[in-house]
């Protein structure tokens, strides 16, 4: 969230500071071109050393910034790369599962005919569980 933009020169200054240390970038906007050209009439060695200094900051942001872009098209190209086999063993899963929840339907079946009431409830319990797993899955992932 953005805030309204400060009364007085020097919350700018921390607020863009802050919006700079939340950015992960090094914060160079608010340079004083007036204090600068002040200490470059006065000591010209420091004033110039101190453009270096911020140039040499600017040239390593830029280059962390190229390869953090480099490494995410580097993993994003992985991801599609693995897609199919992805889908391959989600696919795998379903079928499990309903394997899973039609066997125990049977067992549950057979049980119930051969009078074993706790063996029927316990089938039955299963392929509900399973259900209910998928559907506590389902309901996670959407809420992140």
């Amino acid at each position: 969230m953005l805030e309204e933009p400060a009364d007085t020169v020097d919350e700018n200054v921390e607020k863009g500071n802050l919006y700079a240390l939340q950015q992960n970038n090094i914060y160079i906007n608010h340079i004083n071109l007036k204090e600068l050209d002040s200490l470059a009439e006065k000591n010209p060695e420091l004033a110039k050393k101190y453009l270096e200094i911020v140039e040499k900051v600017i040239q390593s942001s830029e280059k962390a910034e190229k390869e953090i872009i480099n490494l995410e098209k580097q993993e994003q190209r992985q991801r599609h790369e693995n897609i199919p086999y992805q889908r391959k063993y989600a696919y795998r899963g379903q079928i499990l599962s309903f394997a899973t929840i039609v066997v125990s339907f049977v067992a549950a079946g057979y049980f119930a005919y051969i009078g074993m009431e706790k063996a029927t409830i316990a089938a039955i319990a299963i392929p509900i569980g399973i259900v209910a797993v998928n559907f506590i899955g389902i309901k996670n992932k959407d809420q992140k």
